[in-house]
């Protein structure tokens, strides 16, 4: 019975990281499910020879490699990431099996009844529970894994952690050493409450901190957003005033171009009229799709990309009246059209094109660029080549949320050297629309 037990508590700990791996590290698993069953196969077979083991640092060494092996088989990330992630889950799913360790030792001692490895496996179950809940509830709130906030930050949490354990560890010998009387029933479920509280209180913890960095991440978007609005504002004035000058001389250049040609000087008469036609380019060159935020965006970044060498093609036009909001449009092409000219600068071709197409319901917008292939695209996954790779991720992130947020559909097709993303938004009108989010459709017109 006890090597049973043994056993499943070892299992049931292994099942609570993948889960936590999962979902609130949000790691990329391999798409393989033999992997799975054979991991949690070798666990069985290692747990049973731990087992009989004497030596409680030798188990507990086995068990970190052995976990750290299986972590590397399961998941398609980087083997020293998954050491670190797969030892801090580790100590802290020990740290929560402790403290309810404590709690059904005290009830066991109540019920007279001593069986240390029933207490584990009932203290495993209990936290196995409580880690799927969290989990799902994280996920489904969440798109961005807790390895994002950053390895200084999960250290502070696993202190924070050990206090807590410590703390019920504390308690919990107290209470059994030095408590005599009628009430032991109450202070059992205040002790209860109390690990409940503490539960509460590590994922509270977690939850304030990945809040607190994706808010700075919505922050610096909606100031990428105000910015673009700024310059793409001071632009149209600049070219209203260089088009007045314009018009204010053209009286003069239409009197030296008839001068020039009555004169019968066609050569002075080609020049001239070589540099007014440039200056009239000049005027042209705004790229437009009818909507004034995308317009901004889209000029900003055509002329970086013109500044690096690369052909940038635009065509389509946004409806007249569109219900997406600026900070979604900004969050979609900033993000497209920024990895698009990173991408494309490091290609051969260097080339991109936009073409944005509108129906009575829909906006579809296609980008699509040439890649230089660095490996972004292993195991049919986007790698960041980027050197900040933790918190590149809020990237491709933020756009699948905005897409998420209009009822809209996101797809990637990736054929030899050229990307493509093809992205499709909702446009009808919203419950209780802003009507600051309508007036986009004309402001560049």
């Amino acid at each position: 019975m006890g090597a049973i037990t043994y056993v499943l508590t070892d299992v049931l700990q292994l099942l609570k990281i993948v889960l936590l791996c999962n979902c609130i590290f949000m790691l990329q698993r391999k798409r393989k499910v033999s992997n799975v069953i054979v991991c949690f196969l070798s666990m069985l077979v290692v747990s049973f020879i731990l087992y009989s083991c004497v030596s409680e640092a030798v188990v507990f060494v086995v068990y970190i490699v052995a976990l750290c092996v299986f972590l590397c088989f399961l998941y398609d990330e980087k083997k020293h990431q998954l050491v670190f992630v797969g030892i801090w889950i580790y100590f802290f799913v020990a740290m929560l099996d402790w403290m309810f360790i404590q709690l059904f030792y005290m009830l066991f001692i109540e019920l007279n009844y001593s069986n240390v490895y029933l207490v584990e496996l009932l203290a495993s179950i209990f936290s196995l529970i409580l880690v799927s809940i969290a989990g799902k509830i994280y996920k489904n709130k969440y798109n961005v894994g807790i390895k994002s906030i950053g390895t200084v930050k999960l250290l502070l949490f696993s202190i924070l952690a050990g206090v807590d354990a410590f703390v019920v560890t504390g308690l919990a010998t107290i209470l059994i050493n030095d408590y005599e009387g009628n009430h032991k029933g109450i202070f059992f479920v205040l002790f209860f409450i109390t690990i409940i509280g503490i539960v509460i209180q590590l994922s509270s913890v977690i939850l304030l901190i990945i809040s607190r960095d994706t808010y700075k991440e919505k922050d610096k978007i909606t100031q990428k957003y105000l910015n673009e609005q700024i310059k793409h504002y001071k632009y149209l004035e600049q070219r209203e005033q260089d088009t007045k000058k314009f018009r204010h001389d053209i009286k003069s250049h239409m009197q030296v171009l008839s001068t020039m040609a009555k004169e019968k000087k066609y050569s002075d008469f080609d020049k001239y009229m070589d540099e007014i036609n440039v200056r009239i380019n000049n005027f042209g060159n705004h790229i437009t799709v009818n909507n004034g935020i995308v317009d901004a965006i889209i000029n900003k970044y055509y002329s970086e990309a013109v500044r690096k060498g690369i052909h940038v093609e635009v065509t389509g036009m946004f409806p007249n009246i569109c219900h997406v909001n600026a900070y979604d449009l900004c969050t979609i092409f900033s993000n497209v059209l920024s990895n698009a000219i990173e991408a494309a600068e490091k290609s051969a071709e260097k080339k991109i094109t936009l073409v944005c197409r509108y129906t009575d319901t829909n906006i579809v917008v296609i980008t699509k660029n040439t890649f230089k292939d660095e490996g972004q695209f292993a195991h049919s996954k986007i790698v960041s080549t980027k050197k900040d790779i933790e918190y590149h991720g809020f990237g491709i992130e933020n756009i699948k949320e905005a897409v998420e947020r209009n009822n809209g559909m996101l797809d990637i097709d990736i054929q030899h050297s050229n990307f493509s993303i093809t992205i499709m938004l909702g446009n009808e009108e919203k419950e209780n629309e802003n009507c600051s989010s309508r007036r986009y459709g004309d402001v560049s017109q």
